[in-house]
Order: C-alpha cells, then sequence, then structure tokens
C-alpha cells in the first residue's frame, strides 16, 4: 500500500518505512510557467468566434481579463497535483490512498486517477478583525473625504490608488516614521499643487497597525467597496451585456493526455460570472465616483485587480490614467502579459516602469503596450536609498549577518517549513558565528512556528522583526536569503549578496539566479557552503548590469521623471 499525505502544499509518500517527499516529484518542474502557457492555450482557443477574451463582456469590456489573475493561480494548483498524482501513478503498481486537505487534491484523486481519497479538515488561520481599530480607520476616512470635498473645487483633482502593504517604517535622525516607500514620493510631489483622493487598499486585517501608523490623508477602499454594494446593479445595462460562458463547455482542457475539463471549470471558472459582475459593479462605480467628483487624473499602483477597474474607469471618463509597477515581472504575469485581439483601453495612458527589461517584456508580450506608453523610470523606493546615503557600509564585525526575508505565505505552508528548515540545518552546523534576523513579509502570519523551528534546530542569536526599516537591515546584514522574495533585488542596490532556496515548487520563480542577481542553493550544503564563504563573494559586475537593466537609474530623481510627466 502506498499512501500520500499532501497538506498545506506540502506532502510526503510513504511506502512501509520509505518516506519520499513530494517536492522530489516537481523537480526540474515550473509549475508556474505550465500553467500560464496552459491558460495561453485554452484562451487561443475559438468556439464559432467565442474565447476567453469574449467570452464575458460589457459594451465590450472583456471582463475576462480582470479574473485572469485569480484563475491563473487555481489553474497553477490544478497542474501541481495532476504532475505530482500522475507521476506516482505511474511510478507504484500499488493500490495509492491519499490524505488531503485540497479539494482540488481531492477530486482529482477522485474523478480522474481512481484513488482512494480520505479529506483532512484544512486548519483555519483566519485572523481576527479588531473592530475598535477598523471603527477608527473609518473614522479617519470618513474625515479624510471632507478634507477633500471642503477643496475639490479649489485645485484640479487627482485621484490616488495605494496599497497599505506599500508603507514601511523608516528612521530618520533617529525618529520613526512611516511612509508609503511605492506612492509617498509622488503624493509629496502633487499635495501643494493639486486636491488628492487617496484611496488605500487594506489587502489584510493583519496590516491594520501599519495603516493607523500612516499619516497622510487616505480613504479606505473598504468605504469605496460599501458605496460599489450601495449602487448594486443600478449602473448595469443588461441590454449590454454579451453572454458566452456556454463556449467553456466545449473547450478542450486536454493536460498531458488528460481531461481537466470538470476540474478547471468547478475551481477556476466556479463563481466566474459573479467576479465578472463583481469587476462591472466596481468599474461602472468608479466611474460614477470619478465624474461625480471631477477627477481629473488617476494614478494607481500595480495594473492586477483592482488598479485595472479603476484604470478602465479613468479611461472610459477620457482622463489621464497612470500606473506603477509594484513588483517584478516576468514572462508568465498574467496581470500584465496577455494580447486581446479587440483594442479596448484597459492599460493606463503611460505605465512607469523599473528598468528596460520591463518594458521589453510589456511590449513584446502584450499587444496593448508599444514604445508610448510604456516609460522607464527607474524604481520610485530608490530615492529613499540615494537620499540616505545607501553605500554608507556595516561597521566592522567577525560574524555572519544573515537576513532572512520570508515570504508572503496565505495557506501555503510550504514556502514556511521547507526553506526555513533548509536555512536552520545550514547554520546549525556553520561553526561559525552568526547573527540571523527574520524579517516576515506583510502576508506571513506563521511566527509561532518560526518560533518551534528555531527551538527545534537549537538556533541561537536570532530575531523575528515584522516591522522594521528594511533598509536598515539591508545595510547591516552580509548576506540575504529567500525563496524569491525582491528584498533580494533591493539587496543589490545595496552590492549585498543573496542566495536563493531553490524549492522544486518556487525553483528560481523569478528568476533571480538566471539574471545573476542572487546565488542559488538547493540544500543545506550548498547553502552551508555559501555561508562559509559569503564574504569572499564578489558579485560586483553581474550586479551592476542587473540594476542597469532592472532599474535604470538610482539617482534620487525617479519620482521627479515621473512627475514631469504626470503634471
Amino acid at each position: 500500500m502506498v499512501e500520500l499525505i499532501y497538506k498545506s502544499g506540502m506532502g510526503e509518500v510513504r511506502r512501509g518505512n520509505k518516506i519520499r517527499d513530494i517536492s522530489s516529484y516537481l523537480e526540474g518542474v515550473n509549475s508556474k510557467r505550465i500553467a500560464f502557457e496552459y491558460l495561453s492555450n485554452l484562451e487561443k482557443q475559438d468556439i464559432n468566434g467565442v474565447c476567453l477574451e469574449n467570452i464575458y463582456t460589457y459594451d465590450g469590456i472583456p471582463l475576462y481579463i480582470f479574473c485572469r489573475n485569480s484563475i491563473c493561480i487555481i489553474v497553477e494548483e490544478i497542474v501541481i497535483c495532476t504532475i505530482i498524482l500522475k507521476k506516482i501513478n505511474d511510478e507504484f503498481e500499488d493500490d495509492i490512498s491519499v490524505r488531503t486537505d485540497s479539494d482540488i487534491m481531492f477530486d482529482l484523486c477522485s474523478d480522474i486517477f481512481n484513488m482512494k481519497c480520505e479529506k483532512i479538515k484544512a486548519e483555519n488561520n483566519s485572523l481576527k478583525i479588531n473592530k475598535f481599530k477598523f471603527l477608527r480607520r473609518i473614522a479617519k476616512g470618513y474625515y479624510a473625504y471632507l478634507k477633500y470635498k471642503i477643496k475639490k473645487n479649489k485645485k484640479e483633482n487627482i485621484l490616488i490608488f495605494s496599497h497599505v502593504v506599500a508603507i514601511n517604517k523608516l528612521i530618520k535622525n533617529g525618529k520613526e516614521y512611516y511612509y508609503d516607500t511605492q506612492l509617498g514620493g509622488i503624493i509629496d510631489g502633487l499635495k501643494n499643487e493639486y486636491n488628492i483622493m487617496n484611496f488605500q487598499l487594506l489587502s489584510s486585517v493583519s496590516l491594520i497597525d501599519k495603516a493607523l501608523k500612516y499619516k497622510e490623508d487616505v480613504i479606505p477602499y473598504e468605504l469605496f467597496i460599501a458605496y460599489k454594494r450601495q449602487i448594486n446593479d443600478k449602473l448595469i445595462n443588461k441590454n449590454l451585456i454579451e453572454d458566452n460562458t456556454k463556449a467553456i463547455h466545449s473547450m478542450d482542457f486536454n493536460f498531458e493526455n488528460i481531461d481537466l475539463k470538470n476540474i478547471v471549470i468547478k475551481y477556476a471558472f466556479a463563481d466566474f460570472k459573479f467576479q465578472c459582475l463583481s469587476y462591472l459593479k466596481e468599474i461602472l462605480a468608479m466611474k460614477k465616483l470619478i465624474k461625480k467628483n471631477k477627477i481629473k487624473k488617476c494614478i494607481v499602483i500595480g495594473e492586477g485587480d483592482r488598479g485595472r477597474c479603476i484604470i478602465t474607469a479613468g479611461n472610459m471618463c477620457g482622463i489621464e490614467t497612470y500606473a506603477l509597477q509594484h513588483g517584478t515581472i516576468s514572462e508568465t504575469s498574467s496581470a500584465y502579459i496577455y494580447n486581446l485581439k479587440r483594442n479596448f483601453p484597459i492599460v493606463p495612458s503611460r505605465t512607469f516602469v523599473w528598468g528596460e527589461k520591463y518594458k521589453s517584456l510589456l511590449i513584446n508580450h502584450n499587444n496593448m503596450y508599444n514604445e508610448n506608453n510604456v516609460i522607464v523610470s527607474g524604481q520610485p523606493r530608490t530615492d529613499l536609498l540615494f537620499k540616505d546615503n545607501y553605500h554608507t557600509k556595516s561597521d566592522a564585525h567577525e560574524e555572519i549577518r544573515i537576513l532572512y526575508a520570508t515570504q508572503a505565505t496565505s495557506y501555503m505552508e510550504d514556502l514556511v517549513y521547507p526553506p526555513t528548515e533548509m536555512l536552520f540545518k545550514s547554520i546549525s552546523n556553520l561553526n561559525k558565528k552568526y547573527e540571523l534576523i527574520i524579517k516576515l513579509h506583510p502576508g506571513d502570519f506563521h511566527v509561532s512556528d518560526y518560533e518551534k523551528m528555531i527551538k527545534k534546530y537549537e538556533i541561537r542569536n536570532v530575531k523575528i522583526v515584522r516591522e522594521s526599516d528594511l533598509y536598515d537591515l539591508i545595510k547591516w546584514c552580509d548576506v540575504i536569503i529567500t525563496v524569491h522574495s525582491t528584498v533580494a533585488v533591493e539587496g543589490a542596490i545595496f552590492n549585498k549578496p543573496s542566495v536563493c532556496i531553490l524549492l522544486s515548487k518556487y525553483n528560481d520563480v523569478a528568476e533571480f539566479v538566471k539574471d545573476g542577481v542572487s546565488l542559488g542553493a538547493r540544500n543545506e550544503d550548498e547553502l552551508r557552503n555559501i555561508l562559509l564563504n559569503i564574504k569572499d563573494n564578489n558579485n560586483n559586475e553581474k550586479m551592476q548590469q542587473y540594476l542597469k537593466y532592472n532599474f535604470y537609474k538610482i539617482d534620487g530623481n525617479v519620482n521627479q521623471r515621473i512627475l514631469n510627466i504626470i503634471k
């Protein structure tokens, strides 16, 4: 009897006394690319003139594009589970039983592979909302909106869409303050000449303390969602809806000679119409708000999901729309990489990107971007580094100073245990003094798990921090360890070496190792050897090439270049 246990994205295969980690079945498999290509092939299919692009539209708006990012994430999980089950099924002739907390894995076992499967109850890791703090945030938002209304007719009005996750604690002249490191420079450059309506997205209740410590006037995006719900279907002209969703059932969902139609439709397209209508209501509600408040320009961070709704609403109103690159973009970034058959204006008037690499990616892989609407500006956050003399070296020390940057883990514990255990195993046998700081991603809520592993592996000289000045931490360290956090990229700006832990499922997904900005480690021995020699590592030439191609100029003038065009 062979038993597969698959829980929280991790698992193992047991046969008698032999245990094999499930990650070994994903060695050399780029699941993100495979899933992206699978979805792209679905998008190319034409069923009597109907494809995914026009499967549900409103006045020509391809609402599928707004759902695409979440669909791609689900498709990737289906692909991963299918690959694992297929390999296990091909390897063993014995009966295979499965225990899992994944609905997708359960249905694949039952419906496709005819395996005996038992459902494990998934752990509830949801965070409780502090109602008092939430009410404080809402009250501050109403006050900010009132201030905006008073000034509305005195200056030109600009709408900004920002994220709480971009707020970081910084230290200046020994004093701590909270600053939006993505849009802060833009806001500072506009506030004296323009009247700003800043909608701020709270993506997780865990970030509410950070949101309350931020001193700028912001309107919680939750208030806009309430406004959207109040309007509900009133703005929708049902005669403009074209519903071709029945065509989905005629598409070919074959993956490696396995028909995944029922699984993909059930999970990736389960509430497709509901999602489309929700995004449509958001677009139309934002369009009404823009007109009502005489907004002349919109500026958003990132172009996925809600940012795309604001851009589309702004374009429908005929105003200037701008977007700043939020994170790294690759050939499999579902929020950016797509081609439309119809040229509907769902991209901004101008998209500001960090470097030539990203401009080339957008123009070469998306037919709606071009030389005129993609502007290479540099990364706005680097202005803070330039002004703070970022090349200042840390004090002399004998120990190895390690900064471990964790990932947004959500419910996927395979980004918590495997990389952390690899790091802890390597430094527990390092035979050299070290200091370790674990910098939690804003979306990582596994503090207790890290504490248990620290105790298990007897890790010394370690601190876990959530809200700290990231740039001070980068200056302090000798090396950055991560799976694919952009902290590795920011470390390159400081000329700090980094190591990406190459997990099977997330094998250099950000391509930091491929691009030469990071070293790669597949096991604790490789990681230990890198750490022992890290102070002798000189990757300066490759880093400089990477910075030039990815970040254009680090000269303190990135925000000004953007402001010159917006103004």
